[in-house]
């Protein structure tokens, strides 16, 4: 009842301009920091009940899954199927059938392969690349922000190729 009362309260707050709302002592802003910390909480609450039916659902839905493909499985042995290089499939009304035919996956080491590449009669298939990245971690620390732009702090010369953007301050609270 006492989270209905709140609720309401805040709704008639909401619904007045903004700027009647103040908080003039210690015993307001404590109540406010109360009120923000039992939102939090209720948020929190709900948040973690419905994670708990999400993956419940989620359960069921695999549980499902599992029960009906293995079913599917065993029928489409006995099908007709259309074959492709790649897969067998077998249309329904409701969808389609498809087996997927076992195919090799590959993880690359670039090095070593472009070296057995290079070595090999196949070097032309190895590509020669520089990729050129700017160390900003280290840059920024000779620089700072003037009039909305980046500048070398040096020489005061604006760096070109480096959006700033302020970002607004925030207010926040901590929970005790």
């Amino acid at each position: 009842m006492q989270r209905l009362q709140e609720y309401e309260l805040m709704d008639e707050l909401l619904a007045q301009d903004n700027n009647t709302y103040s908080v003039q002592n210690d015993w307001e802003a404590d109540q406010a920091v109360r009120r923000i910390v039992n939102a939090r909480r209720e948020r929190d609450r709900l948040t973690a009940h419905h994670r708990a039916q999400i993956e419940h659902a989620n359960e069921r839905c695999e549980y499902t899954e599992t029960f009906y493909l293995g079913a599917l499985e065993k029928y489409f042995e006995s099908l007709p199927v259309r074959q492709t290089k790649t897969q067998a499939s077998y249309p329904l009304p409701s969808g389609q059938l498809i087996l997927k035919l076992p195919a090799p996956s590959y993880k690359v080491d670039d090095v070593e392969f472009s070296q057995w590449l290079e070595g090999s009669k196949y070097g032309q298939f190895v590509r020669s690349e520089v990729v050129k990245r700017p160390m900003w971690g280290e840059f920024k620390k000779q620089t700072k922000v003037v009039d909305g732009a980046l500048v070398d702090a040096e020489s005061g010369e604006i760096v070109h190729g480096v959006e700033v953007k302020m970002n607004p301050a925030t207010f926040a609270i901590k929970e005790a």
